[in-house]
């Protein structure tokens, strides 16, 4: 990445119209001449080191020939941004992104990947009604929850380390359709591109292999171990399974664009792969035994086109030690990586 063109774009961003208006909450917003400008708030959140506020404020502000601000002011001038423009900036950066950059494929494919998280949030009677937090026989209604949580889930380009969509969800939403979200958000953005999406073990459905067929997305998901068991248990190594999408399995989808390309395309074929591999963890002071793992694997990527190991490269290295680096593999694909 040209770090210098990807700082011009960030501040020709901030400085638009689009985001100015989007940020305010109020028409008047802004608008006056203030200590603490609406470009200030935008710097100052993206950039802050994440430690205390008053820290982060003396450290942002010690780089401008302006009086420091407090933190009441800083609090106070946040308040008065509307939280959707950060997404929107993030959106906005990854169109420039691939406007401007010199950007990262896998043999003309642009690889995505999607993920959630639970983050904890501070204690709050208003964060506790707003995300909720895990119910269970205990913990019957929000009223109970302790500690608020909320669903976060991102859209990254693993290659060139972009994110492409952000949200922060209530607790239970579920991360599926949170992916859509996504992808309906940067469906201009992908326009007349080639796309990889990878996903893991709480994405695996019928209906997104239906939605990325729709869009000519390519699709390469790890599958729970009941998926379509009868039909994978045939499958010794690497090979296709057949779906015959009926009217009760149409009903069942919840999106309308993948019930209708269904109903005239009802034959669905699946690759499916299979993997056993063992890893490592490391971080831990004690030596920790390897953990063997049999894993599975579905997509719309063909055998011509992506073989076997390749596809378990591509789940493992481009997805996860891309990104993360979580843990040191001893054999993944029969050999060290």
């Amino acid at each position: 990445m040209d770090i210098k063109t990807a700082l011009d774009d960030l501040i020709s961003i901030i400085h638009s119209d689009q985001i100015s208006s989007a940020a305010r909450t109020t028409i008047r917003g802004f608008t006056q001449s203030r200590k603490i400008t609406l470009q200030d708030v935008l710097l100052f959140y993206i950039f802050r080191y994440g430690e205390t506020t008053n820290k982060d404020i003396a450290a942002y502000f010690s780089k401008l020939s302006r009086p420091r601000a407090s933190k009441q002011a800083m609090f106070k001038a946040l308040n008065k941004t509307n939280p959707e423009v950060f997404p929107a900036m993030i959106r906005k950066y990854a169109e420039l992104f691939y406007e401007h950059q010199c950007y990262n494929t896998l043999d003309g494919w642009i690889v995505l990947a999607c993920d959630g998280a639970k983050m904890d949030l501070p204690r709050s009677e208003e964060l506790k009604k707003i995300f909720g937090g895990y119910l269970n026989q205990t913990v019957t209604d929000k009223s109970k929850v302790k500690r608020p949580q909320a669903t976060c889930s991102v859209l990254v380009d693993v290659l060139n380390h972009v994110i492409l969509d952000a949200s922060i969800e209530p607790c239970m939403t579920s991360e599926l359709p949170l992916l859509y979200r996504h992808l309906e958000n940067c469906r201009e953005l992908l326009r007349g591109k080639k796309v990889m999406i990878l996903c893991d073990r709480y994405y695996g459905s019928a209906e997104l292999f239906l939605y990325c067929m729709l869009f000519g997305y390519k699709l390469l998901v790890r599958a729970k171990s009941y998926m379509y068991k009868d039909k994978v248990r045939e499958i010794e190594r690497d090979g296709l399974i057949h779906l015959n999408l009926n009217k009760p399995w149409l009903k069942r989808l919840k999106r309308d664009d993948c019930r209708d390309y269904g109903s005239k395309n009802p034959d669905l074929d699946i690759r499916v792969v299979k993997n056993h591999y063992e890893y490592t963890l490391d971080g831990y002071k004690r030596k920790t035994e390897p953990i063997t793992v049999d894993s599975i694997y579905m997509t719309n990527l063909w055998k011509s086109d992506f073989s076997t190991e390749r596809i378990i490269e591509l789940y493992h290295s481009q997805r996860w030690d891309n990104l993360y680096e979580p843990c040191s593999y001893t054999n993944f694909i029969g050999r060290n990586p």
